[in-house]
């Protein structure tokens, strides 16, 4: 008779390697997953705006990040629709981490058009220069946001 049973599931953090069955091996630790985390703004079309936006990390957002995590450089992407409204378009100046690996006071600046108002989306990723080896990642999902212009202060 013969008899199969499932295979247990086996934790790699408490993995146990034998010197029978293994001449050598080297542990390394995998790129997480960057994130952004930013907010809408809502602000007047004739005022420039550089102020604290929102924060990001190197890791993933549920984990620890590696050491390697906290000394990447980063990169954003940001696609701002319609462009029109701006003289300069946003942009996004970081922090050093904190060692948690997140930075507290990412600023969002921009120069809006005067006379022009209305309403734009910025779509932002960020990108580290960890790599993808064993799986990694180095690119954080695109996240949209909007930046609302409303009627600014003319003088009289």
């Amino acid at each position: 008779l013969l008899r199969t049973a499932a295979l247990p599931t086996v934790d790699p953090a408490v993995l146990v390697l034998s010197s029978e069955n293994v001449s050598a091996f080297e542990f390394v630790q995998i790129n997480k997953q960057p994130y952004v985390v930013g907010r809408s703004v809502v602000w007047l079309e004739d005022q420039p705006y550089d102020r604290p936006w929102g924060t990001f990390s190197r890791g993933d957002v549920n984990a620890t990040p590696n050491a390697d995590d906290l000394t990447q450089g980063v990169t954003f992407s940001i696609v701002t629709i319609p462009r029109n409204l701006f003289l300069s378009p946003p942009a996004i100046t970081t922090c050093t981490p904190t060692p948690g690996g997140v930075c507290s006071e990412m600023n969002l600046s921009f120069v809006p058009r005067k006379g022009l108002f209305g309403r734009a989306a910025i779509k932002v990723s960020l990108h580290d220069d960890g790599g993808t080896a064993y799986g990694g990642v180095d690119t954080s999902v695109m996240r949209t946001w909007f930046i609302s212009l409303t009627a600014g202060r003319f003088a009289p």
